[in-house]
């Protein structure tokens, strides 16, 4: 779990355009993050969230990068 967390960037990806891509930083480091059938968020994803998440390599074109899996996310309240 991690707390107001920025978010930089998102685009919704996948063939059927059900799934978000984030860019996140915590105020220390940038992180890549993949959230499943989430793409609803892409219309008013706010500027910081809380999410739950567990770790992964995506492995894309023979290339693996450390990325974040978002089970679930919401906007943070700041604290």
């Amino acid at each position: 779990v991690s707390r107001n967390v920025a978010v930089l960037q998102s685009r919704v990806v996948g063939s059927d355009k059900a799934h978000l891509q984030l860019d996140l930083s915590d105020g220390w480091r940038e992180m890549k993050a993949i959230a499943f059938r989430q793409s609803a968020w892409a219309h008013e994803m706010p500027a910081r969230i809380d999410l739950v998440y567990s770790l992964s390599i995506n492995e894309w074109r023979g290339r693996r990068d450390l990325q974040l899996m978002v089970h679930d996310l919401n906007a943070s309240d700041g604290q």
